[in-house]
């Protein structure tokens, strides 16, 4: 799964910052396999977040985890918008 998401302007930062944070909480999880967020160059206040999941039931647990409530509450103050989500699966 990859996610692109936009802090409003000039809270670049504070969302790098946030979901560093949140990554390592994340990361905790048995069926996570990757959860790596990366910054734009080109746009300061955009970052990339790159994850993957054992399976479907790992994903499922991931939106469940209760320990990464704080972290969403205040991701939601810093977003210009709606996260663009992606799933993907092997290309072969």
């Amino acid at each position: 799964m990859t996610v692109k998401i936009s802090a409003k302007p000039g809270q670049g930062d504070k969302l790098a910052q946030l979901l560093q944070e949140m990554a390592a909480e994340g990361r905790k999880e048995p069926g996570m396999l990757a959860y790596d967020p990366y910054r734009s160059v080109e746009d300061p206040d955009t970052v990339f977040m790159y994850e993957v999941y054992r399976d479907q039931a790992a994903l499922d647990e991931h939106r469940a985890n209760v320990a990464l409530e704080p972290f969403r509450e205040r991701l939601m103050a810093l977003l210009a918008g709606g996260p663009e989500l992606n799933t993907w699966a092997p290309a072969g």
